[in-house]
């Protein structure tokens, strides 16, 4: 976990050190206060290696001069943290976002890019909504979105490719055997999941990774359109992250 970051670093680094590589810093705002900015780090990390990463949708990384691609991207659970970034350099990179969240957070999903908002449990509407437009691949967030993208991909045209950020767990803890329980639980879940892939034509399915590859950050930092958080505070100076 986290293989590129060396002693002294601290697992939970976005809240338990500020020992990093100088490659994943940027200057804080002088409006921010650390306690806000600490939640910036691993939801942006996130939110670009599900959409931008090659061996997950490898969306095309925003730039100032970015195009509209004519594709559509699935964005389930837009209104986390990890959501509300993925929506934005989506959109940024020229691609139309379709997302979920609770009617309560409609708003602030549009207000960062998405151009149709949809409750969770609107399945059979987010997949008219894709009547007629290309897909670029679902992003899954939260622990119910795999099954609902799969369903999703499933109906549509071009790449049919989930990045899962989360995945189920078991809905009570075993009480006994903790580790081999759970164990089993998460291996049969991924089995049946892609068998189901494959019955449904969804050939992706690996888990979203959060090492690795990061060339994707040099990208980003041509774009200045401004990025916020859930709470739709704008961080980072002229826009850049």
């Amino acid at each position: 976990m986290y293989q590129w970051l060396r002693y002294p670093s601290i697992l939970g680094f976005d809240v338990a050190a500020e020992v990093v590589e100088p490659d994943l810093t940027s200057h804080i705002s002088s409006t921010m206060p650390y306690e806000q900015a600490a939640v910036i780090p691993l939801g942006l990390a996130t939110g670009a290696a599900a959409p931008l990463r090659k061996g997950q949708l490898a969306l095309d990384v925003p730039t100032a001069s970015s195009k509209r691609k004519g594709k559509t991207v699935l964005a389930w659970g837009g209104s986390t943290s990890v959501g509300c970034n993925a929506i934005q350099l989506a959109a940024a990179g020229g691609y139309e976002v379709i997302t979920t969240c609770s009617p309560s957070n409609y708003a602030l999903a549009k207000s960062l890019g998405a151009t149709q908002v949809f409750s969770y449990d609107n399945v059979p509407g987010i997949i008219k909504a894709f009547e007629g437009k290309t897909s670029a691949g679902a992003i899954s967030i939260g622990p119910s979105g795999a099954e609902a993208c799969m369903s999703i991909l499933s109906q549509t045209k071009s790449a049919k490719v989930v990045s899962l950020v989360a995945f189920p767990s078991p809905a009570k803890e075993p009480e006994s055997l903790v580790m081999l329980r759970t164990a089993y639980f998460f291996i049969s879940w991924m089995a049946t999941y892609k068998l189901k892939g494959l019955f449904k034509g969804v050939g992706k399915w690996e888990l979203q990774s959060r090492s690795g590859d990061l060339g994707y950050w040099e990208g980003i930092g041509e774009y200045s359109g401004g990025f916020r958080d859930s709470e739709e505070r704008r961080f980072g100076e002229e826009g850049r992250c």
